[in-house]
């Protein structure tokens, strides 16, 4: 039991280590891509994918029997995970992407590290970084470029159209939040009495914004650990959490009371709700899906 804590706090840091300093430190693998990342590939025998979005996006286009490897954070659909690994989108290997002789890169905003997105460059591989705009407008762009590069089909504009009518349902419950804009707070996972709670500048954050809805923890940036006490004085009028965050509870009542949170106005008038955690904070097709979703979950009964 020591040792599982002891890996998952391990694992946590890493995770808040990237998620914190991710901007800072591969911001450089976009700047050569301008203008060239949403033309059509010129060879798509052996497509690469890192990032879980990406080949989210590629499956939901209909393109994905062209892909041939994904990175680690690629689980949906659950086909993918079938796929042969080229690790972790943020730390990959030269060795491990190179060995199966890609045709075609396409990463996240985020691969990295920079040695490794050089070294692509350098064996002459069309290397395609997908700009990353984490709002509802920035997801139909998403993928739309990723549309871009394989050949049309009745099947891809379907599902982009299918992506536009998403967004206008959207608007319109977004709009209705204006007038009761209620406090949110996202948690990433709890670790021991303490969750981990998105603050100004993640991935949480940008999904409460697509809901049009307030981020309780915006006092603070990146993902950190708020006490029990803190919950409390912040006072969240809804909480929404990952699946993978709160393994250990059978249901979202159970957490609600939970010592955590029980004397929050989310637990008193049950606005908490468990959501996968790759559809909410992937910003992919999906994420439109579960913000309409999670709108008329918070709005029900009221």
């Amino acid at each position: 039991m020591e040792n599982s804590h002891r890996n998952t706090f391990i694992i946590l840091c890493v995770f808040l280590f990237f998620s914190f300093y991710s901007k800072q430190i591969f911001s450089s693998t976009i700047e050569y891509q301008s203008g060239k990342s949403c033309s059509k590939g010129r060879d798509l025998s052996n497509v690469v994918v890192a990032g879980g979005s990406i080949t989210e996006t590629i499956y939901y286009l209909g393109h994905q029997s062209k892909i041939s490897a994904v990175d680690r954070t690629s689980r949906y659909p659950i086909e993918a995970k079938k796929l042969p690994s080229i690790g972790y989108v943020r730390n990959l290997s030269v060795e491990g992407v190179l060995s199966l002789n890609p045709s075609i890169v396409i990463g996240e905003n985020d691969m990295g590290p920079p040695t490794v997105v050089d070294k692509i460059i350098s064996m002459g591989i069309d290397l395609r970084i997908i700009p990353e705009i984490q709002t509802a407008e920035g997801i139909y762009k998403k993928v739309k470029c990723i549309n871009s590069i394989f050949p049309k089909s009745k099947y891809s504009q379907k599902n982009i159209q299918s992506l536009k009518e998403s967004i206008k349902s959207l608007q319109i419950l977004r709009n209705k939040n204006k007038s009761n804009p209620k406090k949110v707070m996202v948690i990433l996972s709890i670790f021991g009495s303490s969750p981990i709670v998105a603050g100004k500048d993640t991935s949480g954050n940008s999904f409460i914004e697509i809901l049009n809805l307030t981020n309780i923890a915006n006092n603070f940036s990146g993902w950190k650990a708020v006490g029990i006490e803190h919950i409390t004085k912040m006072n969240p009028d809804v909480i929404l959490i990952t699946k993978r965050g709160s393994r250990g509870y059978d249901n979202p009542q159970k957490l609600a009371n939970s010592q955590m949170f029980k004397y929050t106005n989310a637990a008193k008038k049950k606005k908490f709700f468990i959501l996968d955690g790759l559809a909410m904070l992937g910003f992919g097709p999906r994420t439109l899906t579960l913000a309409i979703d999670t709108i008329n979950l918070i709005n029900k009964h009221e």
